[in-house]
C-alpha cells in the first residue's frame, strides 16, 4: 500500500510539471471575454490577478513603412507575467508572424495583435515609442494542461 501511495504522489507531482508554453490553469479565467491591452515598454497592466509588463522588443524586422518588401517581416515582444502567490515571474516572447504567435500561462492565452509604430528605413525606432496591443483570453478547458 505504501508503494502504491508513493507512486500515486509521484505521478501527481510529475503531472503538474510542464514543458513548452503551457503553465497551469486558473478556473477564474475560463469565461473571460477576449480583451486587448495596450502597453508601452515598461508599462504594467492587469487581467484579473495576472500582472502583465511589456519588457522589450527583441526583434523588429518588419518591412519599413517607406519601403516595398517581398516579406512582411516579424516583430517580437517580450512580456513578463506575475501572479500573486506565484514564486517567480514568467517571461516569454510572442511574435507577429513567426511562431510562437501565442503563449498560454496561468489559464490565459496571449497573442500580439499589433506593434506600432511601423519601422522607417532612414531612422531607428525609439524604444519609448513602441506600443504593443496584446490580446488576452481565457483558456476554455477544464482539463489540466500538459
Amino acid at each position: 500500500m505504501r508503494t502504491i501511495l508513493g507512486t500515486a504522489i509521484l505521478i501527481a507531482g510529475l503531472a503538474g510539471c510542464t514543458s513548452g508554453s503551457r503553465v497551469g490553469t486558473d478556473p477564474d479565467f475560463r469565461d473571460l471575454a477576449p480583451t486587448t491591452i495596450s502597453l508601452r515598454i515598461g508599462q504594467h497592466g492587469t487581467v484579473g490577478s495576472v500582472g502583465i509588463t511589456f519588457v522589450r522588443v527583441p526583434e523588429d524586422s518588419r518591412c519599413p513603412a517607406d519601403v516595398v518588401c517581398a516579406w512582411a517581416g516579424n516583430a517580437a515582444v517580450e512580456l513578463r507575467l506575475e501572479v500573486s502567490g506565484s514564486a517567480l515571474p514568467k517571461t516569454f516572447t510572442i511574435n507577429s508572424l513567426l511562431e510562437p504567435r501565442e503563449h498560454e500561462a496561468f489559464g490565459l492565452r496571449f497573442s500580439l495583435v499589433a506593434l506600432t509604430p511601423a519601422p522607417i528605413s532612414t531612422q531607428p525606432t525609439d524604444p519609448a515609442a513602441y506600443l504593443a496591443e496584446i490580446r488576452v483570453r481565457g483558456i476554455a478547458t477544464s482539463a489540466p494542461l500538459p
